[in-house]
């Protein structure tokens, strides 16, 4: 038996957002009522609740007078050196605590020594999550100087920096912590400073996964047992660890409580689309979509019972759905107009583009925030655990390829001898791959996704634009952790791998064929739009980390287009067939 409490969530009084978007459309990051955190920390099993709101106790005193509860804070904490932000979550203060907690948190040193002088329970929340963009593997080195229990379990942040953490803190040694402590010139926490204990909290701000994570301690009747246990080390984390679809469905419920509370009163039509749409990604299943304004949506099924009572996956699923369905549906109209003769009507179509956004917006804001510290997680890797993907399994890269010849295959696995597990991302040659992927030639792992949509070349009956899911393949890329991505096609599928790339903080290299252009020129018969592809490959692949040709020549040819001499390098193995053997459909 245990005791257990989430002691990361926020309610309604954390309304000094740290997200970028929700600063700019002025959003609180929560709109939960401190009874629902009980409620539902209750009904989900806790022994005791707390609130942690930022720099705020008023959460916890609306629910002061229940039994189990106590009063918690995430305080946000500077370096007076530079300014540098992180946050702390404190545990079990009074109001008079928190009061002198404020007044000192813009120095970290002395609100440390007070922290410790007045043996108040503190925590360093998501270590590895950035507050303000400022925090370094210095700021890190002193954290672990200067405090002695670390967030080991985040409900919402991305797996692998909790793991790093976890792992990272549990192999501390009396001589790294000394170390540390001598460099910095700061005075370790307690006797064994290198002994860190760890703690877990859904940090919830949507309501969805309150008391899905938590800390344990051995068992407590009271709230004054419970917190002893704490002081005393007697507690490790529990529960489920966050992800990008966890935070999604948090961004989808604060959008609609956004949009309900803000806008919602000054419009009369009660079956606004927007809103429906928005409760149906932000309440669930159960939520039915707006189909009378927005037909194409598909319809979403209640989850099987004794599932997750956070239907993030589910979400997910109708989000990817909807996208697509609205892409596919705005095409056919414009399409469809044009052909009659009736472009201006046409732009009516561009309506469709408001579901679109809805539902992907807050997904990709989503990836981005997850992965945005991705070289603080592998640099704090490297730095005490001696690898960079300590937590990755394999260093596998993802191919964004519309060729899959067996020339084409062999020449990239020459090229990337000894770079590790290879798979083909492709859209459009072929029906989609199972979700464990597919042999294809060379032994390659190949993942065949279908198009959002093929819109036919003018002119050219044989070839296609094959549009690709943006959602699903990024789903694909993050669930299965690769380390890089490599792009050798300049058609959608190559913008889509350095969205992706770029989203999920990898490297991204291109092997770019200079010979593009001038097929485009046989085909157009135009030889502006064939300086124009120059343009565009020089904007594309100018935006990655490296560019891989087949020839010296070859190389010469793209530095006197431009191309930065540094990207360029020369890969011989490339010249085996994949430049030359790439057909006029890559354009796709």
């Amino acid at each position: 038996m245990t005791a257990r409490a989430d002691l990361h969530v926020h309610s309604r009084h954390s309304n000094r957002p740290t997200e970028w978007a929700l600063r700019q459309l002025g959003a609180p990051e929560s709109f939960t009522a401190p009874s629902e955190i009980y409620r539902l920390c209750r009904q989900r099993g806790m022994d005791f609740v707390t609130v942690s709101d930022h720099d705020s106790v008023a959460g916890g005193l609306e629910i002061a007078h229940l039994p189990g509860t106590f009063l918690s804070s995430e305080v946000t904490v500077s370096f007076p050196e530079d300014g540098c932000q992180f946050h702390c979550l404190v545990t079990g203060v009074t109001a008079a605590q928190h009061a002198e907690i404020q007044r000192l948190r813009g120095n970290v040193y002395e609100l440390r020594d007070y922290l410790a002088r007045e043996d108040v329970l503190c925590s360093v929340a998501h270590p590895l999550v950035r507050v303000d963009s400022r925090l370094t593997l210095a700021h890190l080195e002193k954290l672990l100087v200067l405090f002695d229990r670390f967030e080991g379990l985040n409900g919402i942040h991305d797996r692998r920096a909790n793991e790093v953490a976890r792992l990272l803190l549990g192999r501390l040694t009396r001589e790294v912590v000394a170390d540390l402590a001598d460099r910095h010139r700061l005075t370790p926490w307690g006797a064994t400073p290198w002994i860190k204990r760890l703690t877990g909290g859904s940090d919830d701000h949507g309501g969805f996964y309150i008391a899905t994570t938590w800390t344990a301690t051995p068992p407590a009747a009271t709230v004054a047992e419970y917190l002893a246990h704490l002081k005393a080390g007697r507690h490790e984390p529990g529960g489920a660890t966050g992800s990008t679809l966890r935070l999604t469905q948090s961004l989808y419920a604060i959008a609609y409580e956004y949009y309900r509370r803000r806008f919602r009163p000054f419009l009369a039509d009660r079956r606004d689309p927007f809103a429906r749409l928005l409760q149906s990604l932000a309440e669930g299943p159960s939520a039915e979509p707006p189909r009378r304004r927005f037909g194409f949506l598909p319809s979403r099924r209640r989850p099987a019972a004794g599932s997750d009572p956070a239907p993030d996956a589910t979400t997910f699923g109708f989000a990817s759905a909807a996208s697509r369905d609205a892409l596919r549906s705005l095409l056919v109209e414009l399409v469809g107009r044009a052909r009659r003769g009736r472009l201006a009507e046409s732009l009516g179509a561009v309506s469709n583009l408001a579901p679109l956004a809805l539902t992907l917006a807050p997904y990709l804001v989503a990836t981005h925030a997850q992965h945005r510290d991705r070289d603080l997680v592998d640099g704090a890797a490297e730095r005490f655990l001696g690898a960079r993907t300590a937590c990755t399994p394999g260093e596998a890269t993802a191919w964004f390829t519309d060729n899959l010849s067996a020339a084409s295959s062999g020449a990239v696995f020459g090229a990337l001898r000894g770079a590790g597990p290879l798979t083909a991302i492709t859209c459009g040659l072929g029906p989609p791959a199972a979700a464990g992927g597919r042999d294809g030639l060379n032994g390659l792992r190949v993942r065949a996704f279908r198009p959002l949509a093929e819109i036919p070349i003018p002119g050219e009956r044989r070839l296609t634009l094959a549009l690709p899911p943006l959602l699903e393949i990024l789903e694909h890329c993050e669930r299965e952790r690769y380390t890089a991505v490599l792009v050798s096609t300049p058609g959608p599928l190559g913008l889509l791998g350095l969205a992706v790339g770029r989203l999920l903080g990898l490297e991204v290299w291109g092997i770019c064929d200079p010979a593009f252009p001038a097929r485009v020129r046989q085909l157009t018969a135009s030889d502006s739009l064939a300086a124009s592809t120059w343009e565009y490959l020089r904007w594309l692949f100018g935006r990655m980390d490296g560019v891989l040709v087949g020839s010296r020549a070859d190389r010469e040819l793209l530095l006197a287009r431009g191309f930065e001499p540094a990207k360029v390098a020369f890969a011989p193995a490339l010249a085996a067939g994949l430049l030359e053997e790439m057909p006029l459909e890559s354009v796709a």
